[in-house]
């Protein structure tokens, strides 16, 4: 699925706690910077205004990993899983502070996916 980012409902990205298309392209923005979108294989090109993600793309076990990797992050270890693991891994050396820990590879990272979640299923 190739999405362009203008052409997102605002309605959806309210949704999802994401006040408009600026918004969504900050939160991206940080995502990328993070390894994040990588790691999901989710292309963001910024210069084209495109998010383009796999059609076979499993969006649930992506949120699920996420939300393992944060709550790993919090301190609950019995919850960490080996996908939660490489996810970390992948972000840890571009993460820094806790602000990329919590936001930039989590909470931000949430929110794409919820977004892109619900233009495939329309």
């Amino acid at each position: 699925m190739k999405v362009k980012i203008r052409n997102i409902a605002q309605r959806i990205l309210e949704e999802e706690q994401c006040e408009d298309y600026t918004h969504f392209v900050y939160l991206l923005a940080e995502a990328r910077a993070v390894n994040a979108l990588a790691f999901w294989e989710i292309d963001y090109d910024d210069t084209r205004d495109t998010v383009e993600v796999s059609d076979a793309f499993d969006y649930n076990d992506a949120i699920e990993t996420v939300n393992l990797y944060l709550s790993y992050q919090e301190g609950d270890i019995a919850t960490y899983s080996d996908k939660a693991k490489a996810y970390d891994q992948a972000t840890k050396s571009s993460r820094g502070a806790d602000d990329g820990t919590f936001d930039y590879a989590g909470t931000y990272v949430i929110s794409i996916l919820c977004i892109l979640q619900k233009l495939a299923k329309n």
